[in-house]
């Protein structure tokens, strides 16, 4: 199986060219009945940051005003939203510019009356961000991480390696929820890396976890057996992962347009997992 079919949609990242990107809505095919969400498009870290201009092909029976939002899909928090008078033919209308800074998992979303209809949203790149390498992931503060699967986040500065503190994450059981949808995820640009290194402590017993690159192209993954490792309840150890030993990685060494970092334990576990991490260096 390939690990594009592994990632969580709303977790896809992929490599920005100058193209549009597109969502293609119902058109005359959908309205709603009640007030509610017309469009639904979760990009998750797949744009680059940058500047985007909005568009969108709409139309309204009764010619009033649509509002669209980039939304913290994480945590349902507006980022930008803008509202535009639609006609009752389609047209092409323009909400103006929005800046993503890549700190977020975005959906472009919307809340809005019955009566319109959407045919599409278009994406368009009017000047992307100078994004300079960042190799070592800060654990001093929660600030930078997002939480999924409702991991609760915390920091340690007793117990750590280096740094003010150590990054505490505990994740709650839940039925039915893929690894990939819980524990933590960190946007971490880098041009080139070729291994990951970092210390890791289980306050619970520790459990099978997995690390996962993302990349302007698909990722990589390795799932970690604790035992296999040495890794005993209570302890740190510090693990230095070539990417040449991660599954599906590409055929080659090292992974090029890094975006992103998560951890996550691995399905199935019936009581929280609570682990700690530090002093995460990419090297390249």
């Amino acid at each position: 199986m390939k690990f594009f079919f592994f990632l969580s949609l709303s977790l896809l990242v992929f490599s920005l060219s100058a193209a549009d990107l597109h969502w293609k809505g119902k058109g005359d095919a959908f309205t709603r009945e009640k007030p509610g969400s017309y469009i639904w498009w979760n990009l998750g870290l797949r744009l680059a940051p940058g500047t985007y201009q909005v568009k969108a092909r709409i139309r309204a029976d009764k010619g009033e005003a649509f509002t669209i939002q980039a939304v913290d899909a994480s945590t349902g928090k507006s980022c930008w939203q803008k509202g535009v008078k639609c006609p009752k033919e389609y047209a092409e209308l323009d909400f103006g510019e929005f800046h993503y800074d890549g700190s977020y998992l975005l959906r472009i979303s919307d809340w809005n009356r019955p009566g319109f209809r959407v045919d599409s949203v278009t994406l368009t790149p009017v000047k992307l961000d100078e994004v300079p390498d960042a190799p070592a992931a800060s654990c001093d503060t929660p600030g930078g991480w997002i939480s999924l699967g409702k991991a609760a986040l915390s920091c340690d500065d007793a117990d750590r390696r280096e740094g003010k503190a150590a990054l505490k994450v505990e994740v709650p059981p839940a039925a039915g929820r893929k690894w990939y949808d819980a524990g933590v995820l960190r946007p971490f640009p880098m041009k080139r890396a070729s291994m990951i290194s970092f210390w890791i402590k289980f306050d619970s017993e520790p459990a099978p976890f997995w690390v996962q690159i993302f990349t302007a192209e698909k990722g990589v993954a390795q799932k970690l057996n604790p035992a296999a490792l040495g890794i005993r309840k209570g302890e740190w150890k510090f693990l230095e992962l070539p990417v040449s030993t991660f599954h599906f990685r590409p055929k080659r060494s090292a992974v090029e347009g890094v975006r992103a970092l998560q951890f996550s334990p691995d399905a199935g576990f019936q009581e929280p997992v609570i682990f700690r991490l530090d002093d995460i260096l990419l090297e390249p």
